[in-house]
């Protein structure tokens, strides 16, 4: 009987743990991915909520403007509180148009980076396995 070629017999342990590695790497992919999109699911849930409690003020100084036009003694006093209304629904639109800009970039920062850190790991340890081949 002969004698097998130089590392054969190592090729089952060595297959094993190529699985045992990509297993792990899949493992850790996941957790990333399951983070992200946790972290976004948040960012989403605060983005609406502050769009629904904008929406809200809005229609409260819609409401209360018409109140006060309807209840103007002379068309000046009505025009006043319609220029008043104007503006600061203006204000109010660009204050919350960035308050949800804040949080859609601080979401998306959030839903990134358990990838961002996910993909260093993974080329941190490609580039150490290959250093030690």
């Amino acid at each position: 009987m002969s004698t097998p070629p130089n590392g054969i017999n190592d090729i089952p342990a060595t297959v094993t743990k190529a699985f045992e590695d990509i297993n792990a790497a899949v493992s850790t992919y996941i957790s990333a991915v399951t983070k992200s999109s946790a972290a976004l699911w948040q960012g989403i849930e605060e983005i609406t909520r502050s769009v629904s409690g904008l929406s809200q003020e809005s229609f409260a100084r819609a409401v209360n403007a018409y109140t006060s036009m309807t209840s103007a003694k002379t068309p000046q006093e009505a025009i006043e509180t319609h220029t008043d209304f104007v503006k600061d629904s203006i204000d109010s639109a660009i204050a919350g148009g960035s308050k949800v800009s804040e949080i859609s970039v601080r979401a998306a920062q959030d839903a990134i980076n358990p990838l961002a850190e996910h993909a260093n790991e993974a080329i941190n340890c490609a580039m150490k396995k290959a250093k030690s081949l």
